[in-house]
């Protein structure tokens, strides 16, 4: 068994979790490191604020669209 099927057997919500507790152990190990505050603050805080900005940039419009369709339906049963 490879490890990408040993990784695929758990589930997803345990390997967003371990992920999760994963990352933010190492972050605070980061915050420890002399120079880790530097380097999470020009490094990794424009690639989360890139992230949020996509959501965003999806988010938004699937809202708009799916608010319109339900409007749509609801005029049609007056």
């Amino acid at each position: 068994m490879t490890l990408r099927q040993k990784i695929s057997d758990i589930p997803l919500y345990l390997q967003i979790l371990i992920g999760m507790i994963t990352g933010i152990i190492i972050g605070l190990i980061a915050l420890q490191v002399d120079g880790g505050d530097t380097f999470i603050r020009h490094w990794i805080q424009p690639w989360g604020q890139i992230f949020i900005r996509l959501l965003q940039l999806i988010a938004i419009p699937l809202v708009f669209i799916f608010s319109d369709k339900g409007n749509d339906r609801t005029e049609g049963h007056q």
